[in-house]
């Protein structure tokens, strides 16, 4: 099999995608797995006092079906826990096994929540606000038993580096209460916040309950600067996470707001379910317009006095491969690089034509020019349609691979360029440069996908990154490999 520019993705470790086919998304979904968690908690354990969220679970199904129709995720690859399922226990089980376990690098992975989010007192002094933000799985209590804190969350989420991972929790972890007024009116009817342990306290010793539910009022903190200042009022942020690549997490409110539910054809919804589902039908969006689609259609019905408080839905990439300009789960084009990104990494590469230049024509040839601030052994690998991925350096005719720290030309011969001929269409191009030999290129070339994914894929760093590197100094190996990825395109 030849590439577009003749194997010459040997340079680079992955040379991926050739022609214009495979870039769209349907492609990309027939080769990469998906793995979707929803979690819906309408009514929770522990009612009256915990008050209901009504419409979580109705979410939860609308996004399942959504991930089908739009990201085609098949039915198979969807867990839904809903009401009594959605325990903590299961909660975490399931991410552990279904998400984690259950993919690798370049798969697509998409986690839901809508329930109650809460806070609970910082346990490891690592919050500057001295709290953790949680969710409030089915089985939580007013005492703050079984609540999921932040920092696991993060331990979760910066397990999934290197996937095409996307997390979406429309629920509150900045809200306040205070005690009711208009004679036990209920007023949290579509607030999705729950009361810290604390605040549970100060509202049994007022006396304040419902007959039915609790009652009491939740309020946004965002005109507050002096809380903003004291707390940082995140449920997922790069802080928990790490260095990660690939993570996208959307949030249903900002600093200091509180997450509502509105009415839609007679029924309750989480407004950044709804709005979510809503801003991509028959629509496809890159990450940024998705997140500027949201925010229009949320502030929009605030204005027309369909949703309750001031709600900003916030949009985070946590990635150390660009992902801004991609669309919701990226394309086929950026999948190498995020499998191959190793963020724990500090070496320094640079990859780029000699030519200056990234569109060839039929023909003309193309060489690189690299460099790297550390000495190691250079891989190309060309990634194509097909689940083909060809190493085309070092090869049958060129075996010595090892580079020393600087600057370097890449060519076929180590003269002249590679040659551009067909198919047609775009090239990903990666370059990894090892430490250690690698059992990659030589005399085999044609790798699966997969194969070269799972290539730097081993138990020490796993393990690092489930700890998030507190538990001992960086293994070796978990910091000697880096790639870089260049983006070409052949036309006649």
């Amino acid at each position: 099999m030849k590439s577009h520019f003749d194997k010459i993705a040997c340079v680079v470790l992955l040379l991926a995608l050739l022609g214009a086919a495979p870039f769209h998304s349907g492609a990309q979904q027939k080769r990469a797995k998906g793995r979707a968690l929803l979690v819906g908690v309408n009514y929770y354990q522990q009612a009256p006092d915990v008050p209901p969220t009504r419409g979580a679970e109705e979410d939860a199904e609308a996004t399942a079906e959504l991930i089908q129709q739009k990201y085609g995720f098949r039915k198979d690859e969807i867990k839904l826990l809903r009401g009594p399922e959605a325990t903590a226990g299961n909660i975490v089980a399931e991410f552990r096994r279904w998400l984690i376990e259950g993919t690798g690098p370049g798969d697509r992975v998409f986690f839901f929540y809508a329930g109650h989010g809460s806070w609970l007192p910082d346990d490891n002094s690592d919050e500057d606000d001295g709290r953790d933000e949680t969710l409030a799985p089915y089985d939580v209590t007013t005492s703050g038993e079984r609540m999921l804190r932040d920092d696991l969350i993060g331990e979760l989420i910066a397990q999934l580096s290197g996937r095409l991972a996307v997390l979406v929790f429309d629920s509150c972890h900045s809200g306040t209460i205070s005690r009711s007024v208009g004679g036990g009116k209920n007023v949290v009817s579509d607030s999705r916040y729950l009361p810290s342990p604390e605040e549970f306290k100060q509202l049994k010793l007022a006396g304040v309950r419902g007959g039915g539910e609790a009652s009491y009022e939740v309020r946004d903190q965002s005109g507050d600067e002096r809380i903003l200042r004291r707390r940082d009022l995140k449920l997922v942020d790069e802080h928990s996470v790490g260095p990660v690549a690939g993570v996208v997490v959307i949030s249903a409110a900002g600093a200091g707001q509180v997450a509502h539910a509105l009415e839609v054809n007679g029924a309750k919804r989480g407004a950044l379910s709804y709005v979510f589902g809503e801003a991509q039908r028959g629509r496809d969006l890159k990450l940024s317009q998705l997140r500027n689609e949201v925010k229009t259609r949320i502030t929009a019905l605030q204005r027309d006095g369909r949703l309750r408080g001031s709600q900003t839905p916030e949009f985070e990439v946590i990635s150390t491969v660009p992902l801004e300009d991609q669309p919701l789960f990226a394309s086929a084009l950026i999948t190498p690089a995020v499998a191959l990104a190793n963020p724990q990494s500090t070496v320094k590469l640079g990859l780029r034509t000699r030519e200056g230049k990234t569109i060839y024509r039929f023909g003309e040839t193309a060489s690189y020019h690299f460099t790297t601030d550390t000495p190691g052994y250079l891989y190309l690998i060309v990634f194509s349609d097909k689940d083909v991925a060809t190493c085309v350096f070092p090869n049958a005719n060129i075996n010595d691979n090892w580079l020393k720290t600087g600057s370097h030309v890449i060519a076929r011969d180590g003269r002249e360029g590679f040659y551009v001929g067909e198919p047609e269409g775009k090239d990903v191009v990666v370059a990894l440069l090892s430490a250690t030999k690698l059992d990659l290129g030589g005399k085999r070339e044609e790798y699966s996908w997969g194969e070269v994914f799972k290539l730097l894929s081993n138990r020490r760093f796993s393990e690092y990154v489930k700890t998030r590197g507190q538990t001992s100094q960086k293994p070796a190996e978990l910091t000697n490999w880096q790639a870089v990825s260049l983006v070409l395109e052949a036309v006649r």
